[in-house]
């Protein structure tokens, strides 16, 4: 099984302060707080900062559930460049944020998400980065292309998160059907839509037959 959630951080960034701000890093892990520190601009940092330590507090959750909590938070990456909790190799989680949205994958089976803002995906990236029957098909398309690419563009960002091999794998070099979720030559995976805000995009790379739960949260309480 795998739990999806989205998290609306909007109202919660409109009131984060600088007491907050001291407060999340000091619950988060050693290595996301160097990583947040390094990024100079405010907004970006704090945005940062609240999407790894939901992605923390998430882990931590899931744990428990499966009553088997987490005793140290550590992160390492594999040589791929995924990143994995160490010592829990029965724990998967992806996650992704763009805008004022995050969206936090975890279950017992390898997955990949992602989220984008719809307008961000545009024709003369697709015409790079997509696969030329991808593009024939959004191209023939009358109607508002935009939903298109950005459903094209986060199912193939899905999929290279689920297998880890992030743009180390070109994406013109593998194929999806935006309208059935399929991957060419991938008959075991599959890419569902996730429902988010309307001004965004998201999409879940997983196995075919695996189940999955949403849970929307539309805002964060940061912790006193």
């Amino acid at each position: 099984m795998i739990y999806v959630h989205v998290y609306d951080i909007e109202r919660t960034m409109k009131v984060f302060d600088e007491n907050q701000r001291q407060r999340m890093l000091s619950l988060v892990c050693i290595s996301r707080k160097q990583t947040v520190d390094k990024i100079t601009l405010k907004d970006k940092s704090n945005k940062r900062l609240l999407a790894g330590y939901l992605l923390e507090r998430t882990l931590r959750e899931y744990a428990v559930q499966m009553a088997n909590p987490i005793e140290a938070m550590e992160f390492i990456v594999e040589e791929n460049g995924k990143p994995v909790l160490n010592g829990r190799q029965d724990i998967f989680f992806n996650m992704s944020h763009s805008g004022n949205m995050v969206v936090i994958a975890v279950g017992d089976t390898a997955m990949g998400v992602d989220v984008e803002l719809t307008d961000t995906c545009t024709e003369k990236v697709a015409k790079r980065f997509f696969h030329a029957n991808e593009w024939e098909y959004i191209e023939s398309y009358k109607g508002n292309k935009k939903p298109l690419l950005a459903r094209c563009w986060t199912m193939k960002e899905a999929y290279i998160k689920y297998t880890g091999e992030g743009l180390k794998k070109p994406l013109d070099s593998f194929e999806t059907v935006i309208d059935s979720g399929d991957i060419i030559g991938k008959e075991e995976l599959i890419e569902h839509f996730i429902d988010v805000k309307k001004e965004y995009t998201c999409s879940l790379c997983c196995d075919r037959t695996e189940e999955f739960k949403v849970f929307y949260h539309n805002e964060v309480v940061v912790p006193q």
